[in-house]
Parts: structure tokens; C-alpha cells; sequence
């Protein structure tokens, strides 16, 4: 069978596929954030949804979306491990599972190296339709309110006993504008030979050639305030060498924590073909409901906690003071990165804790945790996420 004729049997049976692979994780940004260091608490989470998803020139599909995702942090190591399945309307046609391990230095260290790596099955009810086993690696290096990664990825895809292989290379930065906005770029060059793929998406060969050759750019951008996060990204996909093919795609997810367990989400736009993961290109809008098994603990759900910190000049230097009012029987911590995120001595006050260290000139971290849960920032600082998923306030000492 040659290639246009194994593209075309194939490219009928990829809208399955783009379901899991395009929206089966529900929750998740568009990866802009920079690197703190505040440290994130193990988290349990689960996500149920449903999505329409259509598939370039193919009829609109409903699904129901499941996602289980399981992570954990301390100062030296993120761990993130998460399963997606994907119901049809008339049977469970895709399973994914994906692993992540990100590693830094020490708290401070502006170097962060991540590895991962997913297996996706297209078809539970027909094994032998295939899958993807997806591998890649990324150095990242933060710089003032910004910073670069750069990395890469191999893949390997079987589909209707056709194989086919990915490479790709990328980079790209993000920078912080304020507390709440964060902007990244990045450019990426992706070769493969999965010609069904190519076809189902629209992209084609000028002359012979064994591979595609495709260049991305994208723009990416991360806004929060409060419990609300909006994250949006355009990418722009050009051929390079025998390719011919001049795409662009805009995506969104929006997203609401409606407590410190719950939260809704919903995304919407078009996301082109990704050889890495053997997705087609799609047009998909979802909605997901998550649910967080173990993030702040029971007891203080509900409780009204309140903090502030405050900068005071004094004969010695700069006086940081964090007050803290919460009730007796909560468990304060308080840590930054003038103590190496050791948690440092606080005391009782009529309403609640206090803590005061004397700092120098500089630019300082400091976050505060309640009974063992999530690191936060102070009430009235702007927080900062870091890519452990864990948060910090941000001071600024003259």
C-alpha cells in the first residue's frame, strides 16, 4: 500500500485519537510559568469532563474525559504522574499515561531540568490499532523576572500496522510582566514520516522526500488574579525544506477555583497536528470539573485566615514583618528564601502569629503554610507559581 493510500484509510480513524491526546489531561496551562522557589504539596486530583471535537474535514464527536493525575515536590525534585481514558459514544478508545521529573540544585538555583516521558493507546478495544510512546527532555534557566529552555523529543507512532518516527528540537523564553502576567515564545523544528498523519492535517509534499520538515512558532500568555486563570496561545506552522503547508491555530482555557478542592475549567480553539504525540489536527471545546483529594488540609476549609507582610527601615536594615491571623489550633509556617525555605520562628500575637526577620538589599521570596498544606504567598503580595506548581510573594528591599 503506498503512502497516499495508507494516509487516507488511516485519516479516517484519527478523531478518537485527537480526543484523548488533544484534551485528555483538561486541566492543564500553557506552561509559562518561571522558576521560584516555593515548594508544592503532594496532590491527589481528579478531573471529569465532556468535549466536541472535530477533526479537520471529519463530522463533529461528543466525549467524556477522565483524568487522574497524582504529584509531589520538596526543594530538590517534582514528580508528576497522570492517566487519561477517553468514552465515545460508543466505546473507550483511548488511554494515555504520562510521567514527569523535574530537578533543581538547591531552592534558589535558577536551573531547572526536566524529563518525561507518555504512552498513549488509540484503541482498548482494538489493541492492535496501535499507539504512541513519546520521550523528552528540557533545561530551563531563569533570569531576573524571565528566563529560556531549550530541549527535544523522539517518538515513535504505530497506527494500522503503519510506523512512523518524530523528532523535535525546540526553544524559547517567558517573561513576567507583573505578579498576574506572564508571556512566553518559543520556536520549534519537528521532523517525521508519518505520512497518514500529514495527509489527515492538511500537509503535503512538494517532491519526494522520506520526511516532513515543519517549523513552529507560537506566543503564549498566563494571566491569574485570584481564583481566576486565563491562559492563551497562537502558533504559527510553516514547511520547510519539501513540505508545503502554511497553518495557524489560537487556543484558550479558562479556569476557576471555586474553593481550595474545586475548581472548572473551560477551553476552546483549534490545536494543529502534533507528530510527537501522533494527534490530529482538531477543533475542540471542552469543559472539566477537578476535584483535589489532597491539598489543604480538612480541618481549616472554610476557615478565615488572613495575612500581610511589611517592610519597616530600621538602624540594622530592612525589617520584614509577616502577621499572620489564624486560630490556635492552626499549625502557621513561614519560610522564604532568606532561610534557605527552612521554616523560620514565629510567635503568638492576640490575633494570631508573627514573624519578623531583618533583611539586606535584595530581591526575597517569602510564603506561608497552613497545617502542612499548600506554600502561599502573604495576603498582599503578588504571588509567584514556579514550575512545582508551589507559590511565593515576592519582596523587594531598596
Amino acid at each position: 500500500m503506498n503512502a497516499c493510500a495508507v494516509a487516507c484509510a488511516s485519516s479516517r480513524r484519527m478523531a478518537r485519537t485527537a480526543i484523548l491526546l488533544a484534551v485528555g489531561s483538561g486541566f492543564s496551562a500553557v506552561g509559562v510559568s518561571g522558576i521560584a522557589a516555593a515548594q508544592a504539596p503532594s496532590e491527589l486530583r481528579l478531573e471529569l469532563g465532556a468535549a466536541q471535537v472535530q477533526q479537520l474535514a471529519r463530522d463533529t464527536r461528543s466525549a467524556a474525559l477522565f483524568n487522574i493525575l497524582f504529584r509531589e515536590s520538596d526543594v530538590h525534585f517534582a514528580t508528576m504522574l497522570s492517566a487519561a481514558a477517553t468514552y465515545t459514544r460508543d466505546s473507550l478508545s483511548a488511554m494515555q499515561a504520562i510521567g514527569d521529573l523535574f530537578w533543581r540544585p538547591n531552592a534558589d538555583s535558577r536551573f531547572l531540568a526536566e524529563v518525561g516521558g507518555a504512552v498513549a493507546n488509540y484503541g482498548v478495544t482494538t489493541i492492535a490499532r496501535g499507539g504512541n510512546v513519546n520521550g523528552w527532555l528540557r533545561q530551563r534557566v531563569a533570569i531576573g523576572d524571565g528566563g529560556v529552555w531549550a530541549g527535544g523529543s523522539l517518538s515513535q507512532t504505530r497506527r494500522d500496522d503503519f510506523d512512523a518516527h518524530a523528532t523535535l528540537v525546540e526553544a524559547g523564553g517567558w517573561y513576567r510582566i507583573n505578579g498576574n502576567l506572564t508571556a512566553s515564545g518559543s520556536l520549534a523544528r519537528r521532523r517525521t514520516d508519518d505520512s497518514p498523519l500529514m495527509f489527515a492535517s492538511g500537509t503535503f509534499l512538494s517532491r519526494v522526500a522520506n520526511t516532513y520538515d515543519l517549523t513552529d512558532a507560537s506566543l503564549a500568555a498566563r494571566l491569574e488574579s485570584g481564583r481566576f486563570s486565563l491562559d492563551a496561545a497562537h502558533l504559527w506552522r510553516r514547511g520547510a525544506g519539501a513540505t508545503f503547508v502554511n497553518q495557524s491555530a489560537f487556543f484558550w482555557t479558562a479556569g476557576w477555583e471555586l474553593n481550595s478542592r474545586v475548581a472548572v475549567a473551560v477551553s476552546g480553539g483549534r490545536q494543529l497536528a502534533d507528530p510527537s504525540r501522533g494527534s490530529p489536527d482538531v477543533t475542540l471545546y471542552s469543559a472539566v470539573l477537578r476535584y483535589a483529594i489532597r491539598t489543604l488540609p480538612a480541618d481549616i476549609v472554610g476557615t478565615s485566615i488572613t495575612s500581610s507582610a511589611r517592610l519597616l527601615q530600621t538602624p540594622d536594615g530592612t525589617l520584614l514583618t509577616v502577621l499572620v491571623n489564624a486560630p490556635d489550633s492552626v499549625i502557621v509556617e513561614v519560610a522564604g528564601s532568606f532561610s534557605g525555605w527552612d521554616p523560620v520562628p514565629i510567635t503568638k500575637t492576640p490575633t494570631g502569629w508573627q514573624m519578623q526577620v531583618i533583611l539586606q538589599p535584595g530581591r526575597y521570596r517569602v510564603a506561608i503554610r497552613y497545617d502542612g498544606g499548600a506554600w502561599r504567598a502573604p495576603g498582599n503580595l503578588g504571588r509567584i507559581k514556579d514550575d512545582f506548581d508551589g507559590e511565593s510573594g515576592l519582596i523587594v528591599v531598596p
